[in-house]
């Protein structure tokens, strides 16, 4: 097996893990509605008119990227690199928004709602760079499987 293998392999098995705990944490969201939504109402970071569209949005959100990434690994190389490239956005957004938390905190210390029985956060410092090198972690495996998948489709049409 070479190099170029063993990086497919490696980052796609990082992109499945990851799929099965966006799916699952989506699913935890959907079937505890109520806890997520008051945790999202409790952060104080969104008007009250957009609570409840974000509130479903979420979980719905990760439950077809969790689903589209063990599609995605299980197809190609490419669509590997999109499903990657898809969560690494999401976890951006998820970013921004724990760091808005972090300049802006709640009056009282809450859960992130990132599953139903998420621990009380007191500083969303370490929640932001967490999701921050998370972010991180995503765009690398994504920039490493579109190598491979250029690599791979140099060599096709070489050989061809």
């Amino acid at each position: 097996m070479n190099v170029q293998s063993l990086l497919s392999l490696a980052s796609r098995s990082v992109l499945a893990i990851a799929g099965i705990i966006v799916l699952m944490l989506g699913l935890m969201k959907l079937t505890n509605f109520e806890t997520f939504l008051a945790a999202v109402e409790a952060h104080e970071l969104m008007p009250d008119w957009s609570l409840s569209y974000v509130a479903w949005s979420v979980p719905v959100i990760e439950v077809i990227l969790g689903g589209g990434m063990l599609w995605a690994v299980t197809t190609s190389l490419r669509a590997s690199a999109f499903g990657s490239l898809a969560l690494s956005l999401f976890l951006l957004a998820m970013t921004v928004y724990a760091a808005g938390l972090w300049i802006s905190p709640p009056p009282e210390p809450v859960s992130c709602g990132c599953m139903p029985n998420a621990e009380v956060i007191n500083s969303w410092k370490s929640v932001t760079i967490r999701n921050g090198s998370l972010t991180a972690i995503t765009a690398i495996v994504s920039r490493v499987l579109i190598g491979v998948s250029e690599r791979s489709c140099r060599l096709t049409t070489a050989l061809a």
